[in-house]
């Protein structure tokens, strides 16, 4: 264990030890205490584990099939699907969330945007 005194003296390295000693006490031999993220709470004002929302977070992420699918399906395949679902209410791919599409055309755009800027940079 290292510890630091404020002060340099014996008295403030006793002091600091009896400090550590509580912690220990505290947060266990290990010294490592449990940390909670207080963000989902003040967000929300629900109470809940971390292992809660740890689940609740997994739970609401599209799984890995979905992702593949969508990333293999062409700008104007998921253009398409997503006008379908506006303006129609009808989907030609049941299994993809409308987020995922969403999330998908975003993305795409966004790098088509960059991808334009860094070729206006270089041209100039």
């Amino acid at each position: 264990m290292v510890v630091i005194s404020d002060s340099g003296s014996q008295q403030g390295l006793l002091s600091q030890i009896k400090r550590n000693e509580h912690l220990k006490k505290l947060v266990g031999e290990n010294g490592v205490g449990e940390i909670l993220d207080f963000q989902w709470y003040r967000d929300t004002g629900e109470i809940k584990s971390p292992e809660q929302i740890e689940e609740e977070m997994t739970n609401a992420l599209p799984d890995l099939q979905e992702i593949a699918t969508v990333m293999t399906m062409s700008s104007d395949e998921l253009f398409v699907e997503l006008l379908a679902r506006v303006e129609y209410n009808e989907s030609l791919r049941e299994d993809i969330s409308t987020s995922t599409l969403i999330q998908e055309l975003t993305n795409r755009a966004l790098h088509m945007e960059l991808l334009c800027e860094v070729a206006t940079q270089l041209s100039e």
